[in-house]
Protein backbone atom coordinates (compact mmCIF):
# COMPACT_ATOMS: atom_id res chain seq x y z
CA UNK A 1 0.00 0.00 0.00
CA UNK A 2 1.43 3.53 -0.94
CA UNK A 3 1.81 5.78 2.08
CA UNK A 4 -0.02 8.95 1.72
CA UNK A 5 2.03 12.23 1.45
CA UNK A 6 1.97 14.19 4.55
CA UNK A 7 0.83 17.78 3.41
CA UNK A 8 0.08 20.42 5.49
CA UNK A 9 -2.16 22.19 2.86
CA UNK A 10 -5.70 21.92 2.48
CA UNK A 11 -8.16 21.89 -0.31
CA UNK A 12 -9.59 24.86 0.92
CA UNK A 13 -6.41 27.31 0.36
CA UNK A 14 -5.94 25.38 -2.77
CA UNK A 15 -9.45 26.61 -4.04
CA UNK A 16 -8.42 30.39 -2.50
CA UNK A 17 -5.51 30.36 -4.36
CA UNK A 18 -7.10 29.14 -7.71
CA UNK A 19 -9.56 31.78 -7.08
CA UNK A 20 -7.63 35.02 -6.47
CA UNK A 21 -4.93 33.83 -8.99
CA UNK A 22 -7.28 33.86 -11.91
CA UNK A 23 -9.27 36.91 -10.91
CA UNK A 24 -6.16 38.80 -10.40
CA UNK A 25 -7.62 39.93 -6.52
CA UNK A 26 -8.07 38.77 -3.10
CA UNK A 27 -11.05 41.25 -2.93
CA UNK A 28 -12.38 39.92 -6.11
CA UNK A 29 -11.64 36.22 -5.26
CA UNK A 30 -13.45 36.97 -1.72
CA UNK A 31 -16.66 38.25 -3.40
CA UNK A 32 -16.95 35.09 -5.94
CA UNK A 33 -16.45 32.72 -2.57
CA UNK A 34 -18.87 34.73 -0.45
CA UNK A 35 -15.81 34.86 2.23
CA UNK A 36 -14.18 38.67 3.58
CA UNK A 37 -10.55 39.26 2.37
CA UNK A 38 -8.87 38.33 5.23
CA UNK A 39 -9.97 35.28 4.88
CA UNK A 40 -8.54 34.35 1.42
CA UNK A 41 -5.10 36.59 2.17
CA UNK A 42 -4.62 34.51 4.97
CA UNK A 43 -5.13 31.10 2.94
CA UNK A 44 -2.84 31.69 0.56
CA UNK A 45 0.11 33.00 2.73
CA UNK A 46 -0.45 29.82 4.53
CA UNK A 47 -0.42 27.65 1.47
CA UNK A 48 2.59 29.78 0.37
CA UNK A 49 4.28 28.83 3.73
CA UNK A 50 3.64 25.29 3.31
CA UNK A 51 5.10 25.06 0.36
CA UNK A 52 7.94 27.43 0.87
CA UNK A 53 7.78 29.47 -2.01
CA UNK A 54 6.35 32.93 -3.18
CA UNK A 55 2.68 32.23 -5.42
CA UNK A 56 1.67 35.69 -5.78
CA UNK A 57 2.75 39.48 -5.65
CA UNK A 58 1.06 42.02 -4.40
CA UNK A 59 1.04 45.50 -5.41
CA UNK A 60 -1.80 47.87 -5.54
CA UNK A 61 -2.90 46.85 -8.47
CA UNK A 62 -3.86 43.55 -7.70
CA UNK A 63 -2.10 40.67 -7.53
CA UNK A 64 0.46 38.99 -10.42
CA UNK A 65 1.67 35.18 -10.29
CA UNK A 66 5.53 34.41 -9.64
CA UNK A 67 7.01 32.06 -11.91
CA UNK A 68 6.42 29.37 -9.39
CA UNK A 69 3.22 30.66 -8.91
CA UNK A 70 2.66 29.91 -12.92
CA UNK A 71 4.08 26.45 -12.70
CA UNK A 72 1.39 25.91 -9.86
CA UNK A 73 -1.34 27.46 -11.45
CA UNK A 74 -1.07 25.36 -14.51
CA UNK A 75 -0.92 22.06 -12.43
CA UNK A 76 -3.71 22.71 -9.93
CA UNK A 77 -6.97 21.87 -11.69
CA UNK A 78 -5.50 18.81 -12.54
CA UNK A 79 -4.70 18.24 -8.92
CA UNK A 80 -8.16 19.34 -7.45
CA UNK A 81 -10.10 17.11 -10.34
CA UNK A 82 -8.32 13.98 -9.07
CA UNK A 83 -9.09 15.01 -5.47
CA UNK A 84 -12.59 15.28 -5.68
CA UNK A 85 -12.77 11.52 -7.37
CA UNK A 86 -12.37 9.86 -3.54
CA UNK A 87 -15.98 12.10 -2.81
CA UNK A 88 -17.23 11.31 -6.10
CA UNK A 89 -17.03 7.76 -5.44
CA UNK A 90 -17.82 8.04 -1.80
CA UNK A 91 -20.98 9.68 -2.64
CA UNK A 92 -22.13 7.43 -6.20
CA UNK A 93 -21.27 4.33 -4.59
CA UNK A 94 -24.06 1.68 -5.82
CA UNK A 95 -25.70 4.34 -7.92
CA UNK A 96 -25.66 5.46 -11.29
CA UNK A 97 -22.23 7.46 -11.94
CA UNK A 98 -23.36 11.29 -12.18
CA UNK A 99 -20.60 13.63 -13.30
CA UNK A 100 -19.49 16.97 -15.07
CA UNK A 101 -17.11 15.58 -17.88
CA UNK A 102 -16.02 17.51 -20.46
CA UNK A 103 -14.71 15.89 -24.12
CA UNK A 104 -13.13 17.35 -27.14
CA UNK A 105 -13.55 15.78 -30.22
CA UNK A 106 -12.36 17.05 -33.86
CA UNK A 107 -14.75 18.12 -36.40
CA UNK A 108 -14.43 16.09 -38.88
CA UNK A 109 -14.51 12.63 -36.39
CA UNK A 110 -17.34 14.56 -34.27
CA UNK A 111 -20.58 13.37 -36.62
CA UNK A 112 -19.17 9.49 -36.71
CA UNK A 113 -17.82 8.88 -32.90
CA UNK A 114 -19.59 11.32 -30.53
CA UNK A 115 -23.04 9.53 -30.92
CA UNK A 116 -21.71 6.42 -29.80
CA UNK A 117 -19.37 6.71 -27.53
CA UNK A 118 -21.71 7.33 -24.35
CA UNK A 119 -22.47 3.26 -24.73
CA UNK A 120 -24.70 2.30 -22.28
CA UNK A 121 -24.94 6.25 -20.56
CA UNK A 122 -27.81 8.49 -20.98
CA UNK A 123 -26.05 11.79 -20.41
CA UNK A 124 -28.19 14.14 -18.38
CA UNK A 125 -26.32 17.07 -19.55
CA UNK A 126 -26.24 20.11 -22.58
CA UNK A 127 -24.09 19.39 -25.61
CA UNK A 128 -22.17 22.02 -27.22
CA UNK A 129 -20.68 21.84 -31.02
CA UNK A 130 -19.62 24.49 -33.28
CA UNK A 131 -20.52 21.58 -35.74
CA UNK A 132 -23.61 21.32 -37.33
CA UNK A 133 -23.15 17.42 -38.56
CA UNK A 134 -21.78 16.76 -35.00
CA UNK A 135 -24.75 18.40 -33.51
CA UNK A 136 -27.91 16.22 -36.11
CA UNK A 137 -25.52 13.25 -35.26
CA UNK A 138 -26.09 13.66 -31.70
CA UNK A 139 -29.65 14.24 -32.27
CA UNK A 140 -30.53 11.42 -34.42
CA UNK A 141 -29.17 9.02 -31.86
CA UNK A 142 -31.33 9.84 -29.13
CA UNK A 143 -29.08 11.77 -27.63
CA UNK A 144 -31.40 15.56 -27.26
CA UNK A 145 -32.74 17.91 -29.31
CA UNK A 146 -31.24 20.91 -30.97
CA UNK A 147 -32.17 24.59 -32.40
CA UNK A 148 -30.40 24.83 -36.04
CA UNK A 149 -30.69 27.64 -38.34
CA UNK A 150 -29.92 25.26 -41.50
CA UNK A 151 -32.16 22.71 -42.87
CA UNK A 152 -30.48 19.73 -45.07
CA UNK A 153 -31.90 18.26 -48.32
CA UNK A 154 -32.47 14.76 -46.38
CA UNK A 155 -32.97 14.28 -42.53
CA UNK A 156 -30.00 11.19 -42.80
CA UNK A 157 -26.93 12.17 -40.45
CA UNK A 158 -22.97 11.23 -41.44
CA UNK A 159 -22.77 7.97 -39.41
CA UNK A 160 -26.58 6.55 -40.77
CA UNK A 161 -28.67 8.16 -37.80
CA UNK A 162 -32.37 10.22 -38.65
CA UNK A 163 -33.52 13.22 -37.47
CA UNK A 164 -37.14 14.80 -37.55
CA UNK A 165 -37.47 18.49 -38.33
CA UNK A 166 -40.10 20.24 -36.52
CA UNK A 167 -41.60 24.08 -37.36
CA UNK A 168 -41.07 26.74 -34.66
CA UNK A 169 -44.60 27.96 -33.84
CA UNK A 170 -42.63 31.85 -33.66
CA UNK A 171 -41.32 33.18 -36.54
CA UNK A 172 -37.90 34.74 -36.61
CA UNK A 173 -35.86 36.86 -39.36
CA UNK A 174 -34.06 34.97 -41.54
CA UNK A 175 -30.88 35.20 -41.39
CA UNK A 176 -28.80 37.44 -44.49
CA UNK A 177 -26.17 36.33 -46.32
CA UNK A 178 -24.26 38.79 -48.11
CA UNK A 179 -21.20 38.69 -50.93
CA UNK A 180 -18.76 40.85 -50.26
CA UNK A 181 -15.89 42.92 -52.16
CA UNK A 182 -13.48 44.84 -51.58
CA UNK A 183 -14.29 48.95 -52.01
CA UNK A 184 -13.50 50.70 -55.02
CA UNK A 185 -12.08 47.95 -56.79
CA UNK A 186 -13.84 47.17 -60.22
CA UNK A 187 -15.45 43.82 -60.41
CA UNK A 188 -14.39 41.47 -63.33
CA UNK A 189 -17.00 39.96 -65.55
CA UNK A 190 -16.22 36.63 -63.66
CA UNK A 191 -16.98 38.16 -60.52
CA UNK A 192 -20.31 40.05 -61.31
CA UNK A 193 -21.45 36.71 -63.21
CA UNK A 194 -20.56 34.62 -60.27
CA UNK A 195 -22.74 37.05 -58.26
CA UNK A 196 -25.39 36.97 -60.24
CA UNK A 197 -25.27 33.19 -59.92
CA UNK A 198 -25.40 33.28 -56.36
CA UNK A 199 -28.29 35.94 -56.16
CA UNK A 200 -30.51 33.45 -58.77
CA UNK A 201 -29.26 30.74 -56.70
CA UNK A 202 -30.64 31.96 -53.23
CA UNK A 203 -33.77 33.47 -55.00
CA UNK A 204 -34.83 30.20 -55.65
CA UNK A 205 -34.21 28.55 -52.79
CA UNK A 206 -36.84 30.47 -50.83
Amino acid sequence: MSSIPNVGFTLVQLRYFAAAAELGSMTAASRQLNVSQSVVSTAVAHLEKELGVQLLLRHARGLTLTAAGEDFQRELPSYLEHTAEPVEMAGNAGEVLTCDLSIGCSSTLGPFGLPRLPAGVRPQVRHRSSGFETVRAMVGSGMGWSVLNQRPAHSLTYDGGEVVTLELVERFEPLPTVLASVKGVRLTRRARAFIGSARRAAHESR
